[in-house]
């Protein structure tokens, strides 16, 4: 388990980052730290685990110290539910056994967890004044391992949540980060549904900071619901354009130029089908049920790091369809025609998705979709492939066998 060096920058304090640094040294692989080495940094500072001081910050570690996936405060345990939404079943029950604990205030002593000197934590007197209110609390998901890895903070003020705050301070999250800025003032200008509001974009020395407004709601089942559904119909605009203009085009010729496996499979799909002309829409680029919220019939989509401005209808169709598929069933669940006409009837059921109307607009869509997602995941991994990424190549192989055949 590695730490990221803004979950350090966060848990020691802006003020400090410089000195911890110095202290460290470089981080490597991919710009983290062991996590045994941030734990001797905070011993080293005067953080200690168990009960803090009466006016300190006390952060529990779920599902332990040494890999922790969340830190929550302790005086915000109830509000935590939705910083962090496992998608198996035995993390949800654990995450579920952890909140409960930890809003008792005699079994959270026994949960492990850092205290910090509310006079040290400069965070919270930078993060009141960027969220113009006064913040009394801070919980943290500490994201998942990997080159674009950030974390998130859900900021408290008493009972009311002032929103969360993506931070990173990498070459690859920040790009990321800023992408999504990009992406969600974008939406705000064209007025789309089921965006996020945007609070603030801030720089603290080498780290980026994106303040976003309060999200409610529970996870996206893995169906398209209803209010998925419109939602993905209003990116769409009432315009056409060649696959060839589109943004998604160009980011799987540019990972292509990188990617030797990558360019091997775009090089024919780009001659037959650059041409071909496809609904304009605004796309998310990881539209899945782990990245959907559902409140009161509402769906928000949250996370448009990898979206595209000038893409088209059904790349986040596909996507979603897909994802959830690859993870659960692998790629050989594309040799079945009964799962192939499922997708079909799904993405041919939602409006303003023509492209897909056909047999051949589908496998067209399908297969964009995926090498999209390639080509988003080879833009950040420097060319190492993942198992999900290995599993899309082989998907991508049996859909092209389809339209071979």
């Amino acid at each position: 388990m590695r730490l990221p060096r803004a979950f350090s920058w966060l848990v020691l304090c802006p003020g400090e980052y410089e000195a911890v640094g110095n202290e460290l040294g470089v981080p490597p692989d991919g710009g983290e730290w062991e996590v045994d080495r941030v734990r001797e940094c905070i011993t080293a500072l005067g953080l200690a685990s168990g009960l803090s001081t009466s006016d300190g910050l006390r952060l529990l570690a779920f599902p332990s110290r040494s890999a922790a996936r969340v830190w929550v405060d302790a005086n915000h345990v109830s509000a935590a539910a939705t910083l962090y939404m496992p998608y198996r079943a035995v993390p949800r029950v654990a995450w579920t056994a952890f909140r409960a604990l930890g809003s008792n205030r005699w079994t959270s002593r026994a949960l492990p967890s850092v205290a910090l000197d509310r006079a040290r934590a400069e965070l919270v007197t930078l993060l009141s004044g960027l969220l113009g209110g006064s913040v009394t609390g801070v919980s943290i998901s500490c994201g998942t391992p990997g080159p674009e890895r950030k974390i998130v903070l859900q900021v408290q003020a008493g009972g009311r949540k002032l929103g969360f705050v993506k931070v990173a301070d990498d070459e690859i999250p920040k790009k990321l980060i800023q992408n999504e800025h990009r992406m969600l003032l974008h939406g705000a200008a064209l007025g789309l549904p089921g965006i996020p509001r945007v609070l603030f974009q801030h720089a603290v020395r080498e780290t980026l900071m994106l303040g976003l407004g309060p999200i409610e709601g529970s996870q996206c089942p893995p169906r398209l619901l209803p209010c998925v559904r419109q939602i993905l119909e209003g990116l769409a605009t009432g315009a056409h354009d060649r696959f060839e203009d589109t943004d998604v085009y160009a980011r799987i010729a540019a990972a292509a130029a990188h990617d030797d496996r990558l360019m091997a499979i775009w090089m024919p799909f780009r001659v037959t089908q650059r041409n071909r002309l496809v609904h304009c829409a605004t796309v998310h680029g990881d539209c899945a049920p782990w990245n959907i919220r559902i409140a009161d019939d509402t769906a928000t989509l949250l996370d448009w790091e990898y979206g595209v401005a000038r893409g088209f209808a059904g790349i986040d169709a596909a996507h979603f369809l897909l994802t959830y598929h690859l993870l659960r069933q692998g790629p050989k669940v594309g040799k079945g025609h009964a799962w192939l006409e499922s997708i079909w009837d799904d993405i041919q059921s939602m409006r303003a998705h023509d492209v897909a109307q056909s047999a051949d607009g589908l496998l067209f869509v399908l297969r964009s979709a995926l090498l999209f997602d390639i080509a988003g995941a080879a833009l950040v991994s420097g060319g190492r492939h993942s198992h999900i990424t290995k599993r899309r190549f082989e998907l991508y192989d049996i859909l092209a066998a389809y339209e071979t055949a």
